[in-house]
């Protein structure tokens, strides 16, 4: 399962909102060899078709609003 379908699992069916649409991937880590880096997240999202390793967003769960971020560890 990818973190999209936990997600999906875990809240009340609708209504996720997704929080990580505008999310740009950066090295913030400051990796000295940025095309190694950038080239390991193409490779990622390839491998995995998601976008991101994480998951952000709000939704319900039995009616209550909550705030989630889930990890697929597949990602990276």
């Amino acid at each position: 399962m990818n973190n999209i379908e936990i997600i999906e699992l875990l809240i009340d069916h609708d209504t996720r909102i997704r929080m990580d649409e505008h999310k740009i991937t950066m090295n913030v880590l400051g990796f000295f060899d940025e095309n190694f880096y950038h080239n390991h997240i193409t490779d990622s999202e390839k491998g995995t078709c998601l976008k991101y390793g994480v998951q952000i967003g709000i939704g319900h769960l039995d009616g209550k609003s909550i705030a989630l971020g889930v990890m697929d560890f597949t990602f990276m």
